[in-house]
């Protein structure tokens, strides 16, 4: 079984106010979903690595 799990900006729903929604996603054995973390953030703030 492999898991990983990853917090990422998701740029699909920028918000008028410029921010984004933070989500998680969890993946199982290829399988995945996506839990919103219920946080908005400016792109420029965010860091992906």
């Amino acid at each position: 079984m492999t898991l990983t799990s990853k917090v990422f900006l998701d740029d699909r729903r920028t918000k008028k106010d410029g921010t984004q929604p933070l989500k998680l996603r969890i993946t199982i054995d290829r399988k995945s979903i996506e839990i919103p973390l219920g946080y908005t953030i400016q792109p420029a703030y965010w860091d992906d690595a």
